[in-house]
């Protein structure tokens, strides 16, 4: 890992243990005086917890933003780039989300690609799901994977700023 690292994923729960060698690796890189891989995750809305009755998309992707980076990012070396699929944070009248980014999938340097169906939490990977991923290295497929999301970055937003901040 070099250059970047694009991660997707529709559930982060105490990941921090999947980071940990992207962490450590950028502080080899840093220590060293090289540059660090540029990271962007994104982030699904749609299965978030605390949600008030007419809480905004801004809102939502800021609460879900901040418990990623509680729960998962502890790194003060690297700095990722978080934005949020916009329509995971709709919600119908009722509080339930109108759609949902189901997709798990790292891709670094666009030359690897991991795609799954486990989520990136504890449970994505014991043994109380069966769960399956490929570690793909195919010039053809890996560039598809990140067309893919360049198809839908109209639909990528970054965590909006606290209103009370700055």
């Amino acid at each position: 890992m070099r250059h970047s690292v694009f991660i997707a994923g529709y559930s982060f729960y105490r990941a921090t243990e999947l980071f940990t060698p992207l962490f450590r690796r950028a502080a080899e890189l840093d220590a060293r005086g090289e540059p660090k891989p540029k990271v962007r995750v994104v982030l699904d809305c749609s299965s978030t917890y605390g949600d008030e009755p007419g809480d905004d998309p801004d809102t939502i992707a800021r609460r879900v933003a901040a418990e990623f980076r509680r729960t998962c990012w502890r790194s003060d070396v690297l700095e990722p780039e978080l934005r949020f699929y916009r329509p995971s944070a709709r919600r119908e009248p009722n509080g339930r989300a109108l759609y949902s980014m189901h997709a798990k999938c790292i891709v670094v340097d666009g030359e690897v690609a991991l795609v799954g169906s486990a989520n990136f939490s504890n449970r994505g990977r014991d043994d109380r799901s069966l769960e399956v991923g490929a570690l793909i290295r195919d010039y053809h497929f890996v560039p598809s994977v990140l067309a893919a999301w360049a198809d839908v970055e109209h639909l990528l937003e970054p965590i909006p700023e606290d209103e009370g901040a700055g």
